[in-house]
């Protein structure tokens, strides 16, 4: 049991650590991932993360009275439909396979540690979707209180974000690439060094009705 906990926590933690790093290294250095086209990616991605977070909430919430794994599946196989469609658009839209690596393996690790939570019977889903969300709206505060330039200056993120509409993360895209960062290496590390020792049984209590 303690197993299963340990590799689902480590599944979904370490690739969302993995994107917060390279986020860090696009926010010192824009043009260090296909000619500055990551600045305009951790836009949308942090826009992007809005969807997946409540996604999870009520994916979790569908689950909750689901006791076999023959019930798990096809919810699962929706999962990854819904969260393969988003990464794909983006990165077409884009045209980045980099998004799409990333995102895909954020998916992947998710998805295991969803199918390995509701196998062990462990409320996972539920506990990593209340801490996304906590993390997700203390990242857009973050975004809106500030948050320095680095390698973002004014002239390359007019430049690299040209054509790309008007709004705060628009025009100033260093507040969205900070607070992404942020977001995905405190998730990451929330779920590998929360996630994977917390006493089940008391998360059991929580989030099992009745």
């Amino acid at each position: 049991m303690k197993l299963l906990q340990i590799i689902a926590a480590v599944s979904a933690g370490l690739p969302c650590i993995f994107l917060g790093i390279r986020l860090i290294l696009v926010w010192k250095d824009p043009l260090r991932y296909e000619q500055g086209r990551w600045v305009r990616l951790g836009v949308g991605i942090l826009v992007m993360e809005f969807i997946v977070v409540h996604s999870g909430v009520m994916m979790a919430g569908f689950l909750q009275d689901k006791k076999d794994m023959a019930s798990v599946v096809p919810a699962v196989g929706l999962m990854v439909l819904f969260y393969g469609i988003f990464a794909v658009a983006f990165s077409i839209a884009f045209k980045s396979r980099g998004l799409l690596i990333s995102f895909g393996s954020i998916i992947v690790g998710r998805v295991i540690a969803f199918t390995i939570g509701q196998s062990a019977s462990i409320p996972i889903v539920m506990a990593q979707s209340i801490i996304s969300i906590v993390l997700y709206l203390g990242a857009v505060a973050v975004s809106i209180i500030g948050l320095p330039r680095l390698g973002i200056t004014e002239p390359v993120a007019r430049d690299l974000m040209k054509g790309s509409g008007g709004g705060l993360w628009i025009e100033q895209p260093h507040r969205a690439i900070g607070a992404a960062a942020f977001y995905f290496i405190a998730l990451g590390l929330a779920e590998m060094l929360f996630l994977s020792w917390f006493d089940v049984r008391m998360l059991a209590k929580v989030f099992t009705p009745g």
